[in-house]
C-alpha cells in the first residue's frame, strides 16, 4: 500500500512539473503585435496645450489621440499584454508615465485588431474582455516640471512626445518584454509667449471721453504674432455697460472672417465684429454700421488661441471714443494733371485695393515732409476717407 502511495505521489509531482513547464512555455511565447498612434489635429496644431488634457490620472481625458493594435498571428492568441502611456519632452525628460496594473493584463484573439482613443482606454479596448486599469502618473521630473510652471498647467514651448508601449508577461515597471512602441510629437504650434493685448488707437480707456474725428478709424493693438483676433465695436446705449454690450456681441458670429464674409450678423447696437490675423484693422466704408457724430463707442479685442481643449480666449481691456463733428469742409483746388489724378484716385477706390493687396508705394511729400512706406499709404487712405465723407472737396480747375 505504501509503495502504491509513493508511485501516485511521484506521478502527481511529475504531472505538476510538466504542467508548470507548459505554462511557462506558453507565457514566454512572444506575441506579434502591430501598434499605431495618431495624434488628433486639435492637439497637434494647438497654440496652448493643457497638461491635464494630455495625461489624466486614470488614462482618460479629452479625445486627443487614437491607437490601433493588431495581433499579427492569425493562429495564436496574444496573451499577457500590458499597455503603457507616457509623455516626455526634450528639456525635462519623462514627465508622466502611466502603466497598466501588474496582474491585470489583456489578450487579443488570433488576427484580432482593435481601435481605441485615450478617452476610452479606461473602459477597456473594444472587443477585448479584460478591463484596463492604470497606475502611475507624474514622475519626479514631472512634479518638478509642474512646480516650475508656477501654478499654470499650460505647456511651455518645447518638443513633447507621446509614447505608447505594449509589453508582454509584465508591465514595463516589472520587466515585461517590449512588443511594440509608437510615438507622436506635439508642441510645434505652441506660441512662444501668450502676450497681453494692449490697445493703442483709437480712443482711450473707458471714461476718458477721448475724441476722434475720423469716421473710418484704423483699430490698432499690440499682441502676439501668428495669432487670430476678434475685434468688436459697439455703440453705447445709456442702459447697459460696455462689458454687457460686448459680451452680447461675442455670443453671435462675426460678419467678416479674415477678409471674407462671415456667417454672423450685426446686432442693433453692434458696429463691427470681425475675425482677423494681425494687430490692426481699417474700418471699411461699407459692409458695417457707420459711426455717427457725437456718439460714444466701445471696442475690445480677443485673442483666439487654438487649445488642446478647444479655444483659449485672451481679451484686452475695453476702450471708448466719441466721434466729433467735422465742421466746415476743406476744398483743394488744383488744375491740370494733379487735380485729375487726385480725383481719379479718390473715385476709383484703388487705395483700398492697394492696401488689401499689400502693395508698397514709394513716398509722398506733404508740407515739405517726406512720408514713405505704410505710413504714406495710411495718409492717402485717410485723405480718401475725408473725401468720401465730404470733409475735403477736390476741384479740378
Amino acid at each position: 500500500m505504501r509503495a502504491l502511495y509513493t508511485k501516485l505521489y511521484t506521478c502527481c509531482v511529475a504531472l505538476l512539473l510538466i504542467t508548470a513547464i507548459n505554462v511557462n512555455y506558453a507565457s514566454a511565447q512572444q506575441a506579434q503585435i502591430n501598434l499605431e498612434l495618431q495624434v488628433n489635429e486639435s492637439l497637434a496644431n494647438s497654440q496652448v496645450i493643457n497638461l491635464t488634457n494630455i495625461i489624466a490620472s486614470n488614462g482618460s481625458g479629452a479625445n486627443l489621440f487614437n491607437i490601433f493594435i493588431e495581433n499579427l498571428d492569425t493562429e495564436a492568441t496574444a496573451q499577457d499584454l500590458y499597455l503603457n502611456v507616457s509623455l516626455q519632452s526634450d528639456k525635462n525628460g519623462l514627465i508622466a508615465d502611466l502603466y497598466q496594473k501588474q496582474g491585470q493584463p489583456f489578450s487579443l484573439d488570433p488576427g484580432q485588431s482593435v481601435f481605441a482613443t485615450n478617452n476610452t482606454i479606461e473602459n477597456g479596448l473594444p472587443g477585448v474582455e479584460e478591463s484596463i486599469n492604470f497606475d502611475g502618473g507624474l514622475t519626479t521630473q514631472g512634479e518638478e516640471f509642474v512646480n516650475d510652471l508656477g501654478g499654470s498647467t499650460k505647456l511651455p514651448p518645447d518638443r513633447y512626445v507621446i509614447q505608447i508601449d505594449i509589453y508582454q508577461n509584465a508591465n514595463g515597471r516589472n520587466g515585461g518584454v517590449l512588443l511594440a512602441t509608437a510615438q507622436a510629437e506635439i508642441g510645434g504650434g505652441i506660441v512662444d509667449e501668450v502676450r497681453d493685448i494692449f490697445l493703442t488707437s483709437p480712443g482711450d480707456a473707458v471714461g476718458s471721453e477721448a475724441e476722434i474725428t475720423n469716421p473710418y478709424p484704423e483699430f490698432r493693438w499690440e499682441g502676439g504674432i501668428n495669432t487670430q483676433y476678434r475685434l468688436i465695436v459697439v455703440e453705447a446705449n445709456n442702459q447697459d455697460g460696455p462689458e454687457t454690450l460686448i459680451q452680447s456681441s461675442v455670443s453671435t458670429e462675426p460678419i467678416l472672417e479674415n477678409g471674407s464674409p462671415g456667417t454672423g450678423s450685426l446686432l442693433q447696437y453692434e458696429i463691427l465684429d470681425v475675425r482677423i490675423q494681425g494687430t490692426s484693422f481699417q474700418m471699411p466704408p461699407s459692409g458695417v454700421q457707420n459711426l455717427e457724430e457725437e456718439k460714444l463707442y466701445y471696442w475690445q479685442v480677443f485673442a483666439e488661441l487654438s487649445s488642446s481643449s478647444g479655444t483659449d480666449i485672451r481679451n484686452s481691456e475695453i476702450w471708448g471714443f466719441i466721434l466729433k463733428g467735422h465742421g466746415a469742409g476743406l476744398t483743394i483746388s488744383s488744375g491740370g494733371e494733379l487735380g485729375a489724378a487726385l480725383q481719379a484716385l479718390m473715385e476709383s477706390g484703388e487705395l483700398q485695393e492697394l492696401q488689401n493687396g499689400g502693395f508698397k508705394l514709394g513716398s509722398i511729400v506733404i508740407d515739405e515732409q517726406t512720408i514713405s512706406g505704410p505710413a504714406m499709404l495710411q495718409r492717402l487712405i485717410e485723405f480718401q476717407n475725408k473725401v468720401n465723407n465730404g470733409e475735403i472737396t477736390i476741384v479740378n480747375n
